[in-house]
């Protein structure tokens, strides 16, 4: 869905404006339809990487987006539930209530999922 509202949108229109029996949509401008999609989010780091719940975390990266918003860090499959910062390149939260041991950490914003970043709860 989203690869095609990028390629419409920045299609090369070669007919009447918009869509037409001649050109369809028009001609495919590949370089601009993926200049135009934004990367997904990118964790660099988590400091520290281990600690229990309750613990801040400092979360390094970036392609966050300049505010929360509906975006979501993960621990594991538990969504973080008190945040004490949040910009493009780092955020800060707390670790939610979950099971000790390893587990992945992620950030999920409107763009998509990032990489997963191992984070070892602790009892």
């Amino acid at each position: 869905d989203q690869v095609e509202r990028a390629i419409t949108a920045n299609a090369d229109d070669l007919g009447p404006a918009g869509w037409d029996s001649g050109f369809g949509k028009g001609r495919l401008n590949a370089l601009r339809a993926l200049k135009s999609v934004p990367p997904l989010p990118f964790v660099r780091s988590v400091n520290p990487a281990e600690g229990t719940v309750g613990t801040t975390v400092v979360i390094a990266g970036k392609g966050f987006g300049t505010s929360r918003g509906s975006s979501v860090v993960y621990f594991g499959n538990t969504a973080a539930v008190n945040y004490l910062g949040w910009t493009n390149t780092e955020i800060r939260c707390q670790v939610p209530d979950v099971t000790s041991g390893v587990v992945n950490l992620y950030v999920v914003t409107g763009v998509g999922r990032s990489n997963a970043v191992p984070f070892k709860i602790n009892p």
